[in-house]
């Protein structure tokens, strides 16, 4: 809850420009230390400016973007010196920095082939089912079934997945980013959690 409260705040006070991009950092940075798949942040707001560039020439376009997201970048350097501190403390022996800590699946022992794949296109079409009827929510999905194989439910999920995909590219052949640009915030939003990109 509080990823998302800081999350959604920042990427509100970074589209009004100005000296709101500074509180946008500061959120943002909360963001951070509340949940590290925050640190995602500034590739939505990339994301949403080259959407809305226009015809901004894209050298000029990647000029204005560094300069609009360095304080977000000054942020997350912030929160990765301090997640380094917190890990190498953690590590066994403690070390004064970390920046990382050992890979390891948690929702999966030693997963077949496909295993992580599958199960993750289906655990999106949960979500997506789940945004449209909040039915049966849980605060903790660790049962959720796991896909060896193609199933029902997989192949429903990637048939949503794929009619959201299809539905966008359609809506930009009409002029209408809007519906691509919530499916890349929320693809880049889940992808770091996934176990798709990192066990």
């Amino acid at each position: 809850v509080l990823l998302t409260v800081f999350y959604l705040a920042a990427f509100g006070r970074h589209s009004r420009g100005g000296v709101a991009r500074f509180a946008a950092a500061g959120l943002y940075a909360l963001a951070c230390l509340s949940k590290e798949m925050a640190v995602v942040l500034p590739g939505v707001l990339l994301a949403r400016a080259w959407l809305d560039r226009g015809d901004q020439r894209a050298n000029a376009f990647l000029r204005r973007q560094a300069l609009e997201l360095a304080p977000q970048a000054l942020a997350l350097a912030l929160f990765l010196a301090l997640r380094g501190v917190a890990l190498g403390a953690a590590a066994n022996p403690p070390v004064a920095f970390a920046f990382w800590a050992a890979p390891q699946y948690l929702a999966f022992q030693d997963p077949a082939r496909f295993e992580v794949g599958l199960t993750m296109i289906h655990a999106l079409g949960e979500i997506l089912r789940l945004l449209l009827v909040p039915c049966s929510l849980s605060a903790d999905y660790s049962g959720f079934p796991h896909a060896k194989g193609l199933t029902t439910a997989v192949a429903f999920s990637a048939a949503l997945i794929a009619a959201l995909v299809f539905a966008a590219a359609r809506a930009v052949r009409r002029g209408r980013r809007e519906l691509l640009f919530w499916l890349l915030f929320f693809a880049l939003t889940w992808l770091p959690v996934s176990n798709l990109l990192f066990p």
